[in-house]
């Protein structure tokens, strides 16, 4: 059965504790999220319970709570959900092929998110200036200017005027670009179209989608050096949508001019860490469980001991006894 985990104002046994997802200020009662039978309150008494003979053996309250809110944990009760993190709002996608193949994997990244795109094969990066101008609606709070593949890379001067009159359109909203991944032309790299990008990113505290990066690992682009392939496309898509989601959870904006760039670059393969020794529901009792382990094994120490005495105080009476009978039977009779 599935539960929610809540506050019982009337219970007054608990106190501020820590567990995923919850705060114990009272205590805790458990009340049924299902259509069948009411067990969730009667837990409630058997929650009182275990809260009383904490008490009574001095457990103190903080821990008792842990105890009783770490225990429904380790049991599969589940707890309040946080809040989901508020999403970005309407997004203008401004771009070229590169964003023609990336368009269908960032909607499926972004899933509801209002996003309006306009992507034209071989646009350089002054032809996409006006069509932000024209497309920029008021409630547009990210601009994607996603251009400068099609840029001569012996000209980075003329990016960089671009991507300083997209962020004069784009004004105080959040501007996310992208660095660049194309072969020399003309015997020139990339180089300094990349440096026009970070430059321009780290002047303004836009956000930046390390494409170039993306664009080493291995498949992800097609033979001729620029395009993406379909892994290479969703790749790219999850770079631009962190930047995107990045302007709704930081502070810094295309117009802020200061906090540096934000550079989402590719997601490396993480190791994931061993499992507790003990499991996770039994690795959060730990502490709480021992203090309790502790204290009761205490009480009984003191409870062997004074047992312990009593035998030998009850063994010493009767051997005296015996002594006495013994003694009686060594006299004469008379």
């Amino acid at each position: 059965m599935k539960v929610d985990v809540v506050l019982a104002p009337a219970m007054q046994y608990g106190s501020a504790c820590f567990a995923p997802g919850l705060q114990v200020v009272n205590a805790l009662k458990v009340l049924p999220r299902s259509e069948s039978a009411p067990l969730g309150p009667a837990l409630a008494p058997a929650v009182a319970q275990i809260a009383r003979i904490a008490r009574q053996m001095g457990i103190p309250r903080r821990i008792g709570a842990q105890v009783i809110a770490l225990g429904l944990v380790a049991a599969g009760v589940s707890l309040p959900a946080p809040a989901a993190a508020q999403g970005p709002g309407p997004v203008l996608v401004v771009g070229d092929s590169l964003e023609v193949g990336t368009e269908p994997y960032l909607r499926q990244e972004l899933g509801g998110v209002d996003l309006t795109v306009d992507a034209k094969t071989s646009r350089p990066s002054g032809d996409g200036i006006p069509v932000l101008q024209s497309a920029l609606r008021p409630d547009h709070e990210v601009v994607v200017f996603d251009l400068g593949t099609n840029d001569d890379p012996s000209n980075p001067g003329g990016l960089t005027a671009n991507l300083e009159s997209a962020a004069q359109i784009a004004g105080d909203r959040c501007l996310v670009v992208a660095t660049i991944n194309r072969p020399p032309l003309n015997g020139v790299s990339d180089d300094g179209l990349n440096a026009a990008v970070e430059n321009f990113a780290a002047a303004t505290g836009a956000r930046v989608a390390d494409w170039r990066s993306a664009a080493s690992e291995p498949g992800a682009l097609q033979d001729d050096g620029v395009h993406g392939t379909a892994s290479g496309y969703a790749l790219r898509a999850s770079l631009v949508a962190g930047a995107i989601r990045s302007c709704a959870a930081g502070t810094t904006s295309a117009g802020g001019g200061g906090g540096g760039p934000a550079l989402l670059k590719p997601a490396k393969p993480v190791k994931a860490p061993p499992p507790p020794e003990l499991g996770p529901g039994l690795a959060l009792l730990a502490a709480p469980v021992l203090a309790i382990v502790d204290r009761a094994a205490a009480i009984l120490g003191f409870a062997r001991a004074a047992i312990a005495a009593a035998g030998d105080a009850l063994h010493s009476a009767v051997e005296l006894g015996g002594r006495v009978v013994r003694r009686i039977g060594e006299l004469p009779v008379e």
